[in-house]
C-alpha cells in the first residue's frame, strides 16, 4: 500500500513537470545546399548548409543526394553552425540534394529546397542543359506574330542551336549556331484560339541534344477582353434613400465600343450600359436603403460580349441622416508682424451644425497648407504654427472638415507683415 501511495505521488510530480514544461520545437528547414553546380563522375564534392533551432539545442545534419542514397547524421553542432559532407556519384546525370536537420530530442525537420548539380563525362562530349523556360507574351491573337527567346548552357563550352515546339503540332527549324548561352530568338503564329505549350531543345555542334525546357503558356484569342475599368468615381459619403452618381471607363484592346455594369457592395448590380466608345466615361446613379460601408466595383465587357476584369474599389459611408459641413471657421488669431525664419502660432476656431469633432488646416499664403489637424470638439479650436522663408504680405485662412469628410468654406483672411 505505501509503494502505491509513493508510486502516485512519483506519477503526479512527473504529469505536473510534463504539463508545465515548455514543449521542445524541430529545427528550422536548412538551408539550401551550398556546393558546385557541374561536376564528373566518381570525383568527391563537398556540400554545405545550416539549421537554426527554435530551442537553441544542438543540431545534426543529413544530406539526400537525389539518387536515393542519404548521408548519415552529422555530429551534433550548435545551432546555426555550419555543417558540410562529401560525396562522390557514380553516374552521369543531374541531382537535386536536399537536406535535413534534427535537434538532441529527435525532433526533425522538413527537407530543404534543393540544390542541382550535372555530372558530367570526363573527356567526353556532355549534351547541353535544358533551355531556359521561353520569355515571350502571355496572350496573342489568332495569326499575329509573336516572338519568344531562350538560351541554353553547354558544360563543354560548345556552340549550340535551338528549336522551339509552339504546342500546336509545329517545331521550328533548327537556329543557327551561337556562342554558348547566347539569347536565340524565333516567331511563330496560330491559326486558332487556344492556350499553347511552347518549349525550347538545344543541340551542340557535336549533335548532342539536351532536354527540352519548362513549358510556356500563350493563350490565343480572336477578340482581346476590355482593359480593367477605372475606379469608380463619386461621392464618399452619403445618406440612406439618396441618390448618387457614379462613373467609370474602360478602354478595349481591340478598339470595341464597351459597355459598364456597377456592383453597389449591397447585393445590387445593376444591368449592363448601353454602349459607349472605348475610354468614354459611364455614368449611373445608385441608393442604399441602409446605413454602412459599402465598395463599388465596375466591370466592362465588349461588342463580342467578352467581360474584363472587376476594378478597384471605391468606398462609400452611408448615414442614417444627412451630414452638413462645418460653419465657416473664425479668422485665425496670431501675430500680424514677424521676422523671416521664426515660429509664430495661429488659432481659430469653427461650429458643426450636426455636432460632429471637426479638423482644421490653415493655407499660410505663400504656397503652404498645413496637414489637417487632430479632431477636436465642436466649438472647439486649433492652433498650429508655420515660419515665412521671405519677406512679404501673407494672407492666412483656415478650413475645416467634420469627422464625415464634408468640408467648409475658408475663413476671412488675416494679414501678416514678415520683415528680414
Amino acid at each position: 500500500m505505501l509503494a502505491r501511495f509513493f508510486l502516485i505521488i512519483i506519477l503526479s510530480v512527473a504529469s505536473i513537470i510534463s504539463c508545465g514544461g515548455k514543449a521542445n520545437s524541430p529545427p528550422a528547414v536548412p538551408s539550401t545546399p551550398a556546393g558546385p553546380e557541374y561536376g564528373y563522375e566518381d570525383s568527391v564534392y563537398n556540400f554545405s548548409t545550416s539549421a537554426q533551432d527554435p530551442d537553441g539545442d544542438n543540431i545534426s545534419i543529413r544530406f539526400s543526394w537525389g539518387n536515393g542514397d542519404t548521408s548519415a547524421w552529422s555530429s551534433m553542432v550548435a545551432s546555426g553552425q555550419s555543417i558540410s559532407a562529401s560525396y562522390a556519384f557514380s553516374d552521369t546525370g543531374r541531382y537535386n540534394i536536399t537536406a535535413q536537420a534534427k535537434d538532441e530530442n529527435e525532433n526533425v525537420s522538413n527537407w530543404s529546397a534543393s540544390h542541382s548539380i550535372r555530372i558530367l563525362v570526363l573527356g567526353a562530349n556532355n549534351y547541353p542543359d535544358a533551355p531556359a523556360r521561353p520569355s515571350g507574351p502571355a496572350t496573342g491573337k489568332v495569326d499575329s506574330f509573336y516572338s519568344f527567346s531562350t538560351s541554353s548552357y553547354d558544360p563543354d563550352g560548345d556552340s549550340v542551336a535551338i528549336r522551339f515546339a509552339w504546342g500546336d503540332g509545329d517545331t521550328s527549324n533548327w537556329s543557327n549556331f551561337v556562342a554558348n548561352n547566347s539569347v536565340v530568338v524565333d516567331s511563330h503564329f496560330w491559326p486558332a484560339e487556344g492556350s499553347y505549350y511552347i518549349r525550347a531543345q538545344a543541340k551542340d555542334i557535336h549533335g548532342a541534344l539536351s532536354p527540352w525546357s519548362a513549358i510556356k503558356t500563350i493563350a490565343i484569342v480572336t477578340n482581346y477582353p476590355p482593359n480593367r475599368p477605372s475606379t469608380p468615381s463619386g461621392p464618399s459619403t452619403g445618406v440612406v434613400d439618396s441618390s448618387y452618381l457614379f462613373s467609370s471607363s474602360a478602354t478595349d484592346p481591340d478598339g470595341d465600343t464597351v459597355s459598364i455594369r456597377f456592383a453597389w457592395g449591397d447585393g445590387d448590380t445593376s444591368a449592363w450600359s448601353y454602349y459607349v466608345n472605348s475610354g468614354n466615361p459611364v455614368h449611373m446613379y445608385h441608393s442604399w436603403r441602409n446605413p454602412g460601408t459599402y465598395y463599388i466595383r465596375a466591370q466592362a465587357k465588349d461588342g463580342k460580349g467578352v467581360v474584363s476584369d472587376w476594378s478597384d474599389r471605391k468606398q462609400i459611408v452611408i448615414y442614417t441622416q444627412p451630414n452638413n459641413p462645418p460653419n465657416r471657421p473664425s479668422r485665425p488669431a496670431g501675430p500680424d508682424i514677424g521676422r523671416v525664419d521664426s515660429i509664430y502660432f495661429y488659432t481659430s476656431s469653427v461650429t458643426d451644425p450636426d455636432g460632429d469633432s471637426i479638423s482644421i488646416r490653415f493655407a499660410w499664403g505663400d504656397g503652404d497648407t498645413s496637414i489637417w489637424s487632430p479632431y477636436v470638439p465642436s466649438g472647439g479650436s486649433v492652433s498650429l504654427s508655420h515660419s515665412w522663408s521671405y519677406p512679404g504680405f501673407y494672407y492666412i485662412n483656415a478650413q475645416a472638415k467634420d469627422k464625415k469628410g464634408a468640408l467648409s468654406q475658408w475663413s476671412d483672411s488675416l494679414e501678416i507683415r514678415i520683415y528680414w
